[in-house]
């Protein structure tokens, strides 16, 4: 029996990260959707539905927590879940996030996170 398979949108300014990302989480059986920039992402976002969003915290000339409230702005109900190269999660991306992850934490951490976002997406601080 074949598992439902989850589209996910990933954001991130470093081309091979996001390469990569996209590799770990295609393997995992999930479909992702990739964007470079925000302009990219929200076309993605406005021509079809996403499950969650994987939103890099540097994009760049922007930031995450940037986009992160831009989504707010769009009324956008989608749960994001940010990473970052920082331990903790940025001051400017508090309130704007369901879940964080950082870097060096690694795929299992970052698939672990993701899992419960999707699993109980009501429980996220902006729904």
């Amino acid at each position: 029996m074949a598992a439902h398979q989850t589209t996910i949108l990933c954001i991130d300014y470093d081309e091979r990260a996001l390469l990569l990302r996209t590799k770990v989480l295609e393997r995992s059986g999930d479909r992702v959707l990739s964007a470079t920039n925000p302009g990219d992402a929200f076309r993605l976002l406005d021509s079809e539905p996403v499950a969650a969003i994987i939103l890099d915290y540097f994009l760049g000339s922007t930031t995450g927590a940037a986009v992160a409230c831009e989504l707010h702005r769009r009324g956008t109900c989608t749960p994001v879940l940010m990473l970052s190269s920082s331990v903790y999660l940025p001051d400017d991306a508090h309130g704007l996030v369901d879940a964080f992850c950082a870097k060096i934490d690694g795929p299992l951490v970052l698939f672990d996170s993701l899992q419960r976002l999707l699993d109980h997406p009501a429980a996220s601080p902006h729904n």
